[in-house]
């Protein structure tokens, strides 16, 4: 009767684990069910909200680019003819003077020679290719941001002007005769791209 009795005793026990077990991996399962719904609401969220950031993205863009084409429209409309910092310095020599041009660079000052280039230049002796500015008679709005430029050392602008024949000194000697470019306007907030 002992011997069954422990028999018995180990079936309840057996019996009573397993239902344990079972409760155990029920909870378990449950919990696995809530994160993988609580995970699929997260990734919907970041999805929504990946898809809005997508949008606006999309949407700046397209601001940016009807402002752009309203700019460039704005500046034929009063003449100035959008070029390419290369192309300027390729023609600028032979373009009629007072052609009127938009140009983009890199607007520095060594002393008193305002200079315009495609990237920064460390000294006014380097060989990089660059344009003299005559700022002296632009409007004063513009005069004053060139002036910011010049506290700065360097600015990223587009310039608005026209070619105009100039002169060249260096210690107050007559080096060349060149054509430059006479500051009418300037946009300092620009892409490169036309």
């Amino acid at each position: 009767m002992k011997r069954y009795i422990s028999v018995a005793v180990l079936g309840l026990v057996a019996c009573a684990n397993q239902h344990a077990f079972e409760k155990q991996k029920a909870e378990l399962e449950a919990r696995r069910a809530q994160r993988a719904a609580e995970e699929a609401v997260r990734r919907e969220r970041q999805d929504e909200a990946r898809r809005v950031w997508v949008e606006e993205q999309a949407a700046r863009a397209r601001a940016a680019e009807e402002a752009r084409r309203a700019r460039l429209a704005d500046w034929r409309a009063r003449g100035y003819e959008p070029v390419s910092f290369e192309d300027f310095v390729l023609d600028y020599k032979t373009v009629a003077l007072g052609s009127k041009r938009v140009v983009g660079g890199f607007y520095q000052v060594f002393r008193d020679f305002e200079t315009l280039a495609a990237r920064p230049m460390e000294s006014p002796a380097g060989n990089t290719p660059r344009v003299v500015v005559l700022s002296s008679s632009a409007p004063r709005e513009v005069r004053a941001k060139l002036l910011q430029c010049r506290q700065q050392g360097i600015c990223r602008v587009m310039l608005l002007g026209h070619t105009a024949k100039c002169t060249v000194e260096r210690f107050g000697y007559l080096v060349r005769e060149d054509i430059c470019l006479a500051v009418d306007g300037m946009f300092a907030d620009w892409a490169w791209a036309w």
